[in-house]
Formats: structure tokens, sequence, C-alpha cells
């Protein structure tokens, strides 16, 4: 779900964004080389290898006065046996929850990360589109929804039982919904691709990508 563009090789390496899901079956099509992605199905048969180390982050209106969740408030939350702010400490409204697509890299990390007692709940707004899911989140103070630390950008992102998503907390995986963004390609990469995946995981590579990513050395 994440997009790059390296021009410091010979050859343009490009990563484009799109739904995990998708971008997995085109790899394992050959429309593309490579993807960076959050999940990995359980029946995988490519080639794949962690890069970065991302966080799955809750997010809500800037102007919610709430700064924290807990792990068992977000599944409640979702789950629907919590559904007014003031059950967790904030105003006295109903909370909107939007989700997104089945498929994508940050719905999936939630299936995997968040404790349940339950399915996500049916009444909840499906999203199909990380742009679409902010300028939502934008524009109604009692929404809540899901993202990825390194695309919150103009909502606020809740700390997790004290612990904010933060690259420093990531790379630690002390921060609660820490996940890998792997590499994904058909087989082991050669050539131009290995040459990018090798800086990427190089000391020189993590330093680069540090302040948006944990890294993994």
């Amino acid at each position: 779900e994440e997009a790059a563009n390296e021009s410091i090789f010979e050859a343009n390496v490009a990563f484009i964004k799109g739904n995990d899901e998708i971008l997995i079956a085109d790899v394992r099509e050959g429309q593309l080389a490579a993807a960076l992605v959050y999940s990995i199905p359980e029946t995988n048969t490519l080639w794949f290898n962690p890069v970065a180390l991302d966080g799955l982050t809750v997010i809500g209106h800037p102007d919610n006065p709430l700064n924290e969740l807990s792990l068992e408030s977000i599944a409640g939350i979702f789950q629907g046996q919590i559904t007014n702010w003031a059950e967790v400490g904030g105003n006295d409204s109903p909370i909107s929850v939007y989700v997104r697509e089945s498929g994508s890299g940050v719905r999936e990390t939630f299936h995997d990360k968040v404790p349940r007692n339950g399915s996500i709940l049916g009444t909840a707004i499906v999203v199909p589109g990380q742009e679409l899911m902010l300028g939502q989140i934008q524009l109604e103070e009692s929404a809540i929804g899901l993202s990825m630390m390194t695309s919150s950008e103009g909502v606020k992102s809740f700390d997790i039982s004290g612990i904010p998503a933060h690259p420093d907390e990531t790379s630690t995986q002390h921060y609660p919904l820490s996940t890998p963004l792997y590499f994904v390609s058909q087989s082991d990469p050669k050539g131009e691709l290995r040459t990018f995946l090798s800086w990427l995981q190089s000391a020189e590579g993590q330093s680069y990508i540090g302040d948006k990513f944990g890294r993994l050395r």
C-alpha cells in the first residue's frame, strides 16, 4: 500500500499503490515485478522479505479531545460493544466507525493484531482507499477509522495505552500494532530489483527510510 519511486539506480524501480490482495495477485500473474505489502496470505507461494516496520494506527478527527485508547477499547469500538465516545472518556457522541475494504493491508493487519471477541461491526462504513478514509475522518468529528502510521496526514492518530505510533516505537516493536512492510516478488529477485532490495535493507537504505518507517536494523 505504499508507493516508492527511486532513481538512484540505472533502472527506475516503481511501486504502485493499491489493495494488498490485488497487488499480490498482480505479482503472481507477472503484471508487476514486485510490490510492497503489509499482509501475506496463508497460502502464499511468492518470495517475500521485510524491508521496514510500520504501524497500524487508529485515527480520529483532529478536534477529538481524546489522545489515547487501549487495545481493548479499540476492539470494543470496531466490534460494536462500545458505541459512544463517552464510554472511553470522550464527548457524549455516537461513534461513527469506518473501515477499509477487504483485502487491504490495513484491514488484514487489524484482523491480525487487534484481539477479537467478534467480527468488525456490521454497520461500519467501508471506505475503498486511503485518501477517501482520511477525507472522511477529517469531515466528521465523531468518526474513527484505520490507517497506517506512514499515511495518516491531517488526522489524529491515537496513542495506544500511552505509546505513540512513531518510527522509534515501531522499530523496537514497542508500539502494540507494529507490523512489517514486505517486499514481494515471484521469486528471489535478480539484477536491478535485487540491487534495490539490498539497498533498502542496508544501513544506508534503512537510514533513508527511517524518518517515516521503523528500521529493521
